[in-house]
């Protein structure tokens, strides 16, 4: 008797065989009848390795594309960032396009993004307009590796490269470096946030490759959200912290925490921790506690944390009360 996966199940989506209802269909027949257990499952899951052949194969292409770049470099007198991205699409004809391979798309995706990034910064340099042309043109070739392969993290590679030229171009540049100015910060963040939720609408159930492609955005919008918020809270490069600092910094985290338990998603959580962290120790050695400072907020944040894991699905439930009825349809159910 052959048992299939998901993996197998989600190459019949890509191949045409089933839809994406009938692979949701599918899922939900066969846990409905296996699993007796009535505790909600934790829904935040994406592909990215099945077994060590996934991390063999991405040393593999890591020497070959080296290989590739050098020879292409020696041999045509161009760059050799050319030859990588050209040897990276015709990997992943191979690895991702027909193998399916999870953790090798996204080897091979920042391998093609990355080349094609430096050989544009060769091309047009990266200061005044150029910058922004860097961006919008990484932004146009990424999207055809997505358009070919539909790996999950292209889709935030675009965004992302898309976000670094929109700051280029409104913040500008002094002296060669990127002025960050909070609140757009902040605004490119939630607009991401926005688009990896319609993601998420777009597979409640986080059946398929769109709950993979959120969870990828989820994880670039966090910490522009996170260093957009948190720097209204005026307290790096002063020589203390005082308490009050740390009550506005735990209030956005709370908020930041409500946020996540709405939509099922943990990555604003996780790049807020450190800004946290740091707080509590600075306010601990504020008040003579500077030798175990780090050791007890770290113990203390932890410990708060494992919890908050053991016990997400009724936080959630808890969570929900909050929740106006008109967003419930934006976020998974609890």
């Amino acid at each position: 008797m052959t048992d299939y996966t998901n993996e197998d199940l989600q190459s019949c989506v890509d191949a045409g065989i089933l839809t994406d209802q009938q692979f949701a269909d599918v899922k939900a027949h066969v846990h409905g009848v296996a699993s007796t257990e009535a505790q909600p499952q934790d829904s935040e899951h994406f592909r990215l390795i099945s077994g060590f052949n996934d991390i063999f194969v991405v040393v593999a292409c890591a020497l070959v594309l080296a290989a590739l770049g050098s020879l292409f470099g020696h041999l045509t007198g161009l760059s050799p960032s050319v030859g990588v991205a050209v040897g990276a699409w015709a990997l992943a004809e191979y690895f991702v396009r027909r193998r399916h391979m999870a953790l090798p798309g996204v080897a091979l995706s920042l391998a093609f993004g990355g080349a094609s990034v430096f050989f544009l910064v060769l091309s047009f340099g990266f200061e005044g307009w150029g910058a922004g042309l860097v961006c919008l043109f990484a932004a146009a070739l990424q999207m055809l590796f997505w358009w070919r392969f539909k790996v999950p993290v292209a889709v935030a590679m675009i965004a992302g490269t898309l976000v670094l030229g929109g700051q280029l171009t409104i913040a500008g540049q002094i002296h060669g470096v990127l002025v960050s100015i909070p609140i757009l910060q902040l605004a490119m963040g939630i607009a991401v946030f926005i688009f990896a939720m319609w993601w998420d609408v777009k597979d409640p159930q986080r059946n398929n490759y769109r709950a993979d492609v959120a969870f990828w955005l989820h994880i670039l919008a966090a910490p522009l959200i996170v260093s957009g918020a948190f720097s209204f809270v005026a307290m790096y490069g002063e020589d203390s912290v005082t308490l009050w600092h740390a009550v506005a910094v735990t209030l956005i985290y709370a908020c930041l925490a409500l946020v996540s338990l709405w939509v099922d998603r943990r990555a604003l959580m996780l790049a807020a921790l450190s800004v946290l962290v740091f707080t509590y120790s600075k306010v601990l050695a504020e008040y003579g506690i500077v030798s175990l400072n780090f050791a007890i907020t770290g113990l203390v944040v932890g410990l708060g944390l494992l919890a908050l894991s053991v016990y997400w699905s009724r936080c959630r439930v808890l969570a929900f009360k909050a929740l106006p009825a008109g967003l419930h349809k934006w976020t998974p159910d609890a």
